[in-house]
Order: C-alpha cells, then sequence, then structure tokens
C-alpha cells in the first residue's frame, strides 16, 4: 500500500528512530550496570563485635573501626579477609581470595576498600565468606586462613566454597594482643531479586566464647581491714577426673583448634577435638593454668553483708577467650592468700557450665561468669553464681581486647 501523506510518512519515521534509540539507552544503561557498577563490601552496623552495654548499632560500629587505626594511621593488614566466588549458570570462578577488607576511619559504615575493584554482573548470582581479623600469612603454626577452594581452571563447586580457620588458640588471656576472631557470610543477586543494593555488608559473629572469673570475700568486721585484704594468686582448670573422683593435676597443654566455614553455614563447625556424645569432655587429661603467680596484684572486694550496698559489685578477677568446649564437671583449683600472711591457701572448687542451657555446651558469643565467694571467717571458697550472658564488656576498656 502506498502512503500518500507526508505527514504520516514522518511520523512514521520519528516512531522507527524513538524505538531504536529506546533499545540503544536499554540496551546500553544495561551493559553500563553489567560491568561498571562496583561491587561495595562493607560490616552491617547489626553485627556483632565487642558489644557494650547501652551502645547503638553505629556508636559499636564506630568502636569496631577504631581497633584498626592508630591515631589517623591505619594499621598493617588492619581488617577482615573476603573469600567471594561468582556463579554464572552452573559455572563458578573464585573473585575474593583473602582479600583484605580495610575501614575507612571518617565513614565506617559506608566505605571500606579493597583491590583490584570487581563490578556487578546481572547474570551472576554471589557468595561471600569472610573472617576477622585478616591473617596474610596461608600457613604457619599460627593462626591463619585457608581456602578449600582448587586452583584454576579446576571446577569450583559448591562443596569447595569453604575456608579453614586453623590453629584457633584453644585459650587466650585478655591483653593487648588477644584476637577475637569471628566469621560471617553471605549469598544473593544484584539483579533482579535486589539481594544486594550495590554493597555487601557482612554481619559477623563470633567463633568464641568467654569466661570470666569474678571474687569477692566476706567475714567478721575486722576482715575489711585485713592489710592486702584478699589477694587471688592463681587459678587452675582442670578437665577431668581419676577413678577416684579426684581431679588430675595433668600436664599443661596450651593447644590449638581449626574450624570450617562454608559459605551457607551459620556458625563455624569444629574440626577437631570431636564432641563426644559419651564423654564429660572432649579434652580429656588437660590442665589450663589459666594464670600465674605475677599476674594480679589487686584485692578482691570485700561485702559487709550486715549493710545492704545495692551498688555492690565483685572484683572482675580475669577474663578469657576460649574455644567453645563440651564441659559437665570442672575442678577449679584456687590459689590465694589474706591479709598480710605470707601463707598460700590453696582449695578445689566444682563447677558445671551450661547444664540448663545447652547440655553442657559453651557457646560461641556467650559469656560465662563464674563469682567465687571467699569466706574469711570460716575459711573456704564457694562458687557463689554461675551467669550466661551475651557477649557483653561491662568494665574492661575495649583496647585490651585489641577489637
Amino acid at each position: 500500500m502506498r502512503i500518500r501523506n507526508p505527514y504520516i510518512l514522518t511520523i512514521l519515521t520519528l516512531t522507527v528512530s524513538a524505538a531504536t534509540l529506546l533499545q540503544s539507552c536499554t540496551f546500553h544503561e544495561k551493559e553500563t550496570i553489567n560491568e561498571r557498577i562496583p561491587m561495595g563490601i562493607g560490616v552491617e552496623e547489626a553485627g556483632t563485635k565487642a558489644i557494650v552495654e547501652g551502645e547503638t548499632p553505629s556508636e559499636r560500629m564506630t568502636a569496631m573501626v577504631s581497633q584498626c587505626f592508630d591515631g589517623a594511621e591505619l594499621k598493617e593488614n588492619a581488617g577482615f579477609g573476603m573469600y567471594g566466588f561468582k556463579k554464572v549458570s552452573e559455572t563458578s570462578t573464585q573473585l575474593f581470595d583473602n582479600t583484605l577488607i580495610y575501614p575507612d576511619q571518617n565513614s565506617p559504615a559506608t566505605t571500606w576498600s579493597y583491590s583490584p575493584l570487581r563490578f556487578w554482573d546481572l547474570t551472576a548470582s554471589y557468595q561471600f565468606i569472610a573472617y576477622w581479623p585478616y591473617r596474610e600469612a596461608t600457613s604457619g603454626n599460627g593462626f591463619h586462613v585457608t581456602s578449600m577452594a582448587p586452583a584454576r581452571p579446576d571446577p569450583i563447586e559448591d562443596q569447595h566454597k569453604e575456608i579453614r580457620l586453623r590453629h584457633v588458640p584453644n585459650w587466650q588471656l585478655v591483653n593487648d594482643t588477644v584476637k577475637d576472631i569471628m566469621t560471617a557470610t553471605s549469598v544473593g543477586r544484584y539483579n533482579p531479586d535486589y539481594s544486594f543494593f550495590g554493597s555487601v555488608r557482612m554481619s559477623f559473629h563470633h567463633v568464641l566464647s568467654q569466661l570470666v572469673v569474678k571474687a569477692y570475700y566476706i567475714g567478721s568486721y575486722l576482715d575489711s581491714t585485713l592489710t592486702g585484704g584478699v589477694v587471688v594468686q592463681g587459678i587452675k582448670l582442670y578437665a577431668s577426673k581419676d577413678a577416684s573422683d579426684n581431679y588430675i593435676d595433668s600436664v599443661l597443654i596450651g593447644g590449638t583448634t581449626d574450624f570450617k566455614q562454608r559459605y551457607d553455614d551459620d556458625k563455624p563447625v569444629l574440626l577437631t577435638k570431636k564432641m563426644d556424645a559419651d564423654a564429660d569432655t572432649i579434652d580429656k587429661d588437660i590442665m589450663y593454668t589459666l594464670w600465674d603467680d605475677d599476674t594480679f596484684a589487686d584485692t578482691i572486694a570485700y561485702k559487709n553483708e550486715l549493710e545492704e550496698d545495692p551498688y555492690f559489685e565483685p572484683t572482675v578477677v580475669n577474663r578469657w577467650l576460649m574455644i567453645p568446649h563440651r564441659w559437665k564437671d570442672l575442678g577449679l583449683k584456687v590459689v590465694y592468700k589474706e591479709g598480710s600472711a605470707e601463707r598460700q591457701i590453696s582449695e578445689q572448687v566444682s563447677v558445671t557450665l551450661g547444664k540448663e542451657h545447652d547440655d553442657y555446651y559453651t557457646l560461641p558469643g556467650k559469656t560465662y561468669i563464674i563469682t567465687l565467694l571467699f569466706d574469711t571467717s570460716n575459711g573456704g571458697v564457694t562458687v557463689e553464681s554461675i551467669a550466661v550472658e551475651n557477649w557483653i564488656t561491662h568494665d574492661v576498656t575495649r583496647e585490651l581486647y585489641n577489637w
């Protein structure tokens, strides 16, 4: 059919041109998004870290990031390590291989950096595993992390998307070198279900638990004026008994433990020292010396029971980070002295952790608080209470944890 009206021809021409332009713009925008939208990596404000009572998520984030800096200078290798996988159809490639993700001190909630920069692919799905604190080394005797992903060009299956936390210390006395250990995972797509809006925020969870010992003493009125009061000089923790039901003074073993973490795990899985359903403890014939005589000098608190003090707080004797264990019955040998006497007193008490909560397991991210009572009138040490709390710090400065 011949079109005789020039105006109709003009309209048809404009329509075809507009459609072509629209298609071109749409294709161009898709390519731009697909290739040039940078992949942001950071930390979720609600992620667990050194949680101080009353702290907001934003304040918690700032406190977490501050541990990465010495004044205005970023500490070497400060931040967390990232492993990440990109999957298109059934083919996976590794995008992050123990990549250091480090924060910006001025805007920790939004700015975290890494190199080389990666960009989103609209056709892909993603899986991420992260751990804190970062370790550059991938082998050796100290704490380090290895990936189970095979070297290219071998296929990377889902069962290979796993990291191993190697040589995690069983016990860490809290001091200026102790390190909290955490992991995080995340999966999703940038588009079309909008799991990620340009940025992946990792929410970390603790691998370790805490053990806290508090103490106070009571007695006659004169006890409150004891020269030096009551000083705890040492504590040993026994994890097994002999046939006569006596705690075994076994060889001191520090020891380390390995964990594995998959991208679809809610929490790390213990690899060594596996749980034994028929045993009271996974640590047979092991004794931990939690501190020595030179560590302590402070007198524990005195409580006058004749005068009620609603603000009284037992003294925190010490804190440890520890691998979660399965303990039914523990022996706690307490070595202390009273007043100016040089004589040391050594006593044993029994402790049960976790029975009412988790079948004798100590759990990651939990704090187990043992409060000891010293009776200077009648003599003896008893376990006043055992409390289970979340990972909360009350009276320890954050810098001590190096978190």
